[in-house]
């Protein structure tokens, strides 16, 4: 039996891992990407321009990645202390 807590902890670390190595980072890209391309709209309003809705939901929906990543990753149990003992 402890040895199957053992082997899912053990999976759960790793997948941890890989998480904060490959795709957290890839996230806070797309985030970024996001907030640019909304500021981008934004600029654009207050010099006058029309509303560009697209470039906006594109914005929006591209800075809401990184928080889906981290809803994720507290919901999978990856910043448990016990994770790493």
């Amino acid at each position: 039996m402890l040895s199957h807590n053992r082997d899912t902890r053990l999976r759960r670390r790793q997948e941890a891992e890989e998480f904060r190595r490959i795709f957290q980072p890839l996230s806070i890209f797309f985030g970024a990407l996001g907030l640019l391309l909304f500021l981008w709209t934004v600029m654009g309003v207050a010099e006058g321009q029309s509303l560009r809705r697209d470039l906006a939901g594109a914005g929006v929906t591209l800075m809401a990645i990184p928080v889906a990543v981290l809803v994720f990753r507290w919901s999978r149990g990856h910043f448990r202390k016990d994770l790493h003992r």
